[in-house]
């Protein structure tokens, strides 16, 4: 059976399982976000080890939100949750604080390095 974690996510912030650590260089980790564009807020965030199975729980929430314009389903892929906050912080928040402008500044560097 995939891995697969849920996040519930409250006011922008995570409930339960944190931050992750499956991510691996070179492994994708697949996350799945339900964002209410209406209030502006992080509603849940599952995470994949499977893209088969992380499409097909897509299209589930696709048609489960289908009549709620203002919910928005995301899929994304990285290698860490860190990556994705830093990439996505529209969906995130506390990323936009100053820890989430250094957190975005490391992770460049990082990349940059090598």
């Amino acid at each position: 059976m995939a891995s697969r974690k849920t996040v519930h996510v409250t006011k922008g912030k995570s409930v339960g399982a944190a931050s992750s650590n499956l991510g691996r260089r070179g492994k994708t980790i697949y996350f799945l976000l339900t964002y209410d564009r209406s209030e502006r807020r992080l509603v849940n965030m599952e995470e994949y080890g499977d893209n088969r199975e992380a499409a097909e729980t897509y299209g589930e929430r696709e048609r489960q939100f289908a009549d709620q314009p203002h919910i928005e389903i995301v899929l994304l892929g990285a290698d860490s949750e860190r990556a994705i906050r830093v990439t996505h912080p529209t969906y995130f928040e506390e990323d936009l604080s100053l820890d989430g402008v250094a957190d975005r500044l490391r992770l460049a560097t990082d990349r940059a390095a090598g």
